[in-house]
Parts: C-alpha cells; sequence; structure tokens
C-alpha cells in the first residue's frame, strides 16, 4: 500500500474537466529563486532560463544566508514554522488536522489501497458508495480526521478514532450522480497526523448516463381552484428499452396522495424522437380538495429499465381560492393588502376591487355584509355581475373626507386596517382585506 498509489486510468472518452489545479505555494522559494544544489547553479524558477554558475562554497554562503534571514523574519514577526510546513510538498496545518506527534520518537505511516475509484458509467441521479482501506504501516497511532468535501460528497463511515500500528480502517465515500456534464468528478479530503502525509484526497469519478427522460419534466396546474379538477401530462422516454413499461408509482409526500390519479399508456412508434426505444404518456389529475396554497409534490415513477433509478416528475403550480381578488394600482394579491400611502383630511380617497368568483359553486357563494376596523375605513359590495365562468362582484373601498388624523400603515404602533367579508361556504371561509394609509393634513 501506499499514499501516492491510484487506481489505473481506464480507456474512456476524453472529457475536459473543468476542475482547475490550485497553484503550488511550495515551488517557490523567496520569489521566483531557487538553488539547485546538484549542479551548484542559480536559476530562474522559470524553465529555460540559466543565470549563472556558482561554485560550491557560494553555494554553502547563500544557503546560510537564506536561512539567517528566514530566521530573523519569522523571529521579527512572531511566526513559528510547524513541521508540516517545512515538509516537502505539504500545506500549512489546517483546522480540523489532528495534532502531530513528538519529533522524536515513533511516528505514524498512512498507507491507502488507493486514492482514486472510476465507476466507469452510472445512471445519472443514481446514488453510489465505494470504501477505501487505510491501514497503519508505522509504530504510532495514525489518527484519521474528516476535511472537506465537494458538495455531492459525503464520507459516511470515518469516525474520530485511532488506528493502532499494523491495523487498517475503512473509510466510505458516498455520492449521488448529478450534475448536467457527462463526466462526473469528486472529492473528499482526510486528514491524517502522518508528518509526510497531513493530508489525502480521495477521488471518485466516471461518466454519467441517462436512460430516461421525461419531456416536460414538471407539471405545473394555474388557476385551479379547491372545487376544480385539472390534468396535466408529460411523457417518459428511454433509449435502451423498447417495450418501456411504468410498474409502480409513489409520492414525495404521501399525505396529499389521495388527490393525485396517474395514469399511463405506451406511445406509438410514429411519436418516438431518434435515438428513443420506448415511450410512455403520463396523465396526473388533480382532484378536487387539494388544500389551499402551492403545490409540492414529486411522483417517482418505477420502470422495467434494469439497474435504473426512478424517473422523478415534479408536480408544481398554486391552488387559489375560488375567490380572487384584483385591484389598481397599490393592490398586492399576493399580500391581499392595499396601499394608499398618505390621504390628506380634507381630500379623502375611494378605490375598488373586483372579488372574481370562479369554480362550480360560484353562484351560490354568498358575501355577508362587510365589517371594517377602524371604523373610518368604509367598505360595501356592489352587485354581481356572471361574465360566463366567472361572477365578478365590485367592493368599494373609502376613506371619507373629513376622517380624523391616524397612522394605519402597517407598523406595531399602527397596524393595517382590516376589511372582513364572512362567505356561506367553509371552504372560501372569511375573505379578508388589509389597508394601509395616513390620514394627514
Amino acid at each position: 500500500m501506499s499514499p501516492l498509489k491510484s487506481a489505473a486510468k481506464p480507456s474512456l472518452p476524453s472529457v475536459r474537466n473543468c476542475r482547475t489545479a490550485s497553484p503550488n505555494r511550495n515551488a517557490r522559494v523567496h520569489g521566483e529563486w531557487s538553488i539547485l544544489r546538484s549542479s551548484g547553479e542559480l536559476r530562474d524558477s522559470q524553465p529555460g532560463i540559466h543565470l549563472m554558475k556558482l561554485p560550491w562554497f557560494m553555494f554553502g554562503s547563500i544557503a546560510i544566508g537564506l536561512a539567517i534571514g528566514l530566521g530573523s523574519a519569522l523571529w521579527q514577526t512572531g511566526f513559528a514554522v510547524t513541521r508540516s510546513e517545512l515538509s516537502l510538498g505539504q500545506p500549512p496545518d489546517q483546522p480540523g488536522m489532528p495534532p502531530l506527534p513528538p519529533a522524536k520518537g515513533p511516528q505514524p505511516k498512512v498507507e491507502v489501497d488507493h486514492l482514486r475509484y472510476n465507476f466507469g458509467f452510472m445512471e445519472r441521479s443514481a446514488k453510489g458508495t465505494h470504501t477505501f482501506q487505510f491501514k497503519n504501516g508505522g509504530d504510532y497511532p495514525l489518527r484519521l480526521r474528516k476535511g472537506p468535501t465537494s458538495c455531492k460528497c459525503t464520507l459516511s463511515s470515518l469516525e474520530d478514532s485511532d488506528i493502532q500500528p499494523g491495523e487498517s480502517a475503512d473509510v466510505t465515500l458516498e455520492w449521488r450522480a448529478k450534475g448536467e456534464e457527462p463526466h462526473f468528478r469528486q472529492t473528499a479530503t482526510i486528514f491524517t497526523n502522518d508528518p509526510k502525509h497531513r493530508r489525502l484526497e480521495l477521488t471518485v469519478d466516471g461518466f454519467l448516463v441517462q436512460s430516461l427522460s421525461l419531456n416536460p419534466p414538471e407539471i405545473v396546474f394555474t388557476g385551479l381552484t379547491r372545487e376544480e379538477e385539472m390534468t396535466g401530462k408529460s411523457r417518459l422516454f428511454t433509449s435502451v428499452h423498447e417495450d418501456l413499461q411504468i410498474l409502480n408509482h409513489t409520492f414525495s409526500k404521501p399525505e396529499t396522495a389521495e388527490f393525485y390519479d396517474v395514469k399511463w399508456s405506451p406511445l406509438p412508434a410514429d411519436q418516438l424522437a431518434p435515438g428513443d426505444k420506448g415511450g410512455c404518456e403520463i396523465l396526473v389529475t388533480v382532484r378536487p380538495g387539494l388544500p389551499t396554497g402551492p403545490i409540492e409534490q414529486t411522483i417517482r415513477l418505477e420502470t422495467n429499465v434494469p439497474n435504473t433509478p426512478p424517473a422523478e416528475l415534479r408536480i408544481g403550480g398554486k391552488v387559489g381560492s375560488p375567490v380572487n381578488i384584483v385591484g389598481p394600482p397599490g393592490w398586492n394579491s399576493d399580500q391581499n393588502v392595499l396601499r394608499l400611502g398618505s390621504v390628506r383630511k380634507g381630500e379623502g380617497v375611494k378605490r375598488e376591487l373586483k372579488l372574481m368568483i370562479r369554480g362550480p359553486h360560484r353562484n351560490e357563494l354568498k358575501l355577508e355584509a362587510p365589517k371594517t376596523d377602524p371604523k373610518e375605513l368604509q367598505a360595501t359590495l356592489g352587485e354581481p355581475s356572471d361574465l360566463g365562468n366567472v361572477v365578478m362582484i365590485p367592493l368599494a373601498i373609502e376613506i371619507p373626507t373629513g376622517a380624523p388624523i391616524v397612522s394605519r400603515l402597517g407598523t406595531e404602533q399602527g397596524p393595517s386596517a382590516k376589511i372582513r367579508i364572512d362567505t356561506n361556504d367553509p371552504a372560501v371561509g372569511q375573505i379578508v382585506v388589509a389597508v394601509t394609509f395616513a390620514i394627514v393634513d
């Protein structure tokens, strides 16, 4: 075993790796100069530039001078150089690294069966795991600690424990094969107390394939109310299986699964794109009764394509109340608030909102007379108008001339005014409209 040993690179298509190597801070000493002991030459660190020949006694003098200068600088700045910082090719200690053993005495020696694992080809969005074996080839307890990992990798089996001399321990790396690019590469760092190898980087890489694809990947329901039923569709395609079948489906939020009906049917060959071997059309129907608010659901479709994770069809949108309110500038439909700003006492102000009632029971919905708080705010319902599939009822809002000075801007000292309208439908409940204003001289 060797900490530098790596799995052989398989013969795979060449794909550009977006990851860039960071500069080696240990490659330069005192600017651009380095001393080559073997030839006694002083060279610029850039290749191909030969500066001058130096005799051996001058090499020794320069080395001593550099050592004195470095020691003086460290003494003046108050910095200390740790042994790991002076180790060849090792970066300075980082937070989370285990402490080093005493310099004089037994030392640990980390050995890894391999540092890189190539999984070849893997289904996109699938989960993968791989185990690396660490061994202590030294004569002092070896300590391993978790370092940073890339966003799609986790170290699942590494615990803060010691590996005794001659013993081994497994470190398992888990990842989910996500990403738009065909080439996948993720890393995890292991910190050790081996002075020669303070950090080791474990790598998993390979190529991602996708046997199943949804078009569109999400069904969005808009303009849906609790009393309505609505159907959306998507199509599932495969490039590896001619007789595609959906065997089962599950929901990410089973508490609302009863409001969804999922059906599928095979697509004829003339509706398949080039490269597709099979396909299905999926119909998703939202039944009445889904709670008001955002729709956040995912349907997992299990298929007969072997070694392939379920396709995930997202369901989005919003279930609105049968009563939708529209208004002039200053109306915020998301918060149900009408902002009037500053109103002069001697002028007053009038605005009109429109209550749009949809659904199969729109003509049966009854609204009570509005109640306002404070009483300086007045609200009146007009006569309903049947516009076909919508019933419109105007709501007139007025701050009359001569109203007393007051601030209802929605602050803690001056909370917003409220208009409350009771209905005869428990599903609709009470309609509440907030109004913010300040009456000034």
